[in-house]
């Protein structure tokens, strides 16, 4: 844990005197303290303060992990697909999208969004999480 921790912190101080240059990549990483669900830390990394608020880099992080949560609840609707998979012998996922393929689909439609409205016009562009294995939050600097 120690040297996980000290690795963190030669990548954070690293990010921090490193001026950002167009095609650099920040991540963001995997906030695990709720378990292991997909969701990336929302505070805003000392390499993008100069670029964008606070406010609205948690806003669209936020709002992503919420997308994520979503998609990875279980309910009556997520038993049934399952079910409805298994007795047609998963041919049903050929015919219909699953909830969670909805909702990657609505994280991308927001990422998107977000991209055009705040990230774009400041010069930075949100990164579809997919890319990473959902390892990463990837802003990229254009």
């Amino acid at each position: 844990d120690m040297s996980k921790s000290s690795d963190k912190q030669k990548k954070e101080s690293a990010n921090k005197t490193k001026k950002l240059v167009k095609g650099d990549l920040v991540q963001i990483e995997r906030d695990y303290s709720k378990g292991i669900a997909v969701r990336f830390d929302s505070s805003l990394p000392e390499s993008l303060k100069d670029m964008i608020s606070q406010d609205e880099f948690a806003d669209a992080v936020t709002r992503i992990n919420d997308y994520f949560q979503e998609a990875e609840e279980a309910n009556f609707y997520t038993f049934l697909e399952g079910c409805m998979g298994f007795l047609t012998f998963y041919l049903y996922f050929l015919i219909f999208d699953s909830r969670y393929q909805k909702k990657l689909r609505a994280i991308n439609a927001y990422r998107e969004k977000k991209n055009q409205e705040v990230f774009l016009p400041k010069g930075l562009e949100i990164q579809d999480p997919s890319k990473s294995g959902y390892l990463f939050l990837e802003i990229l600097i254009k």
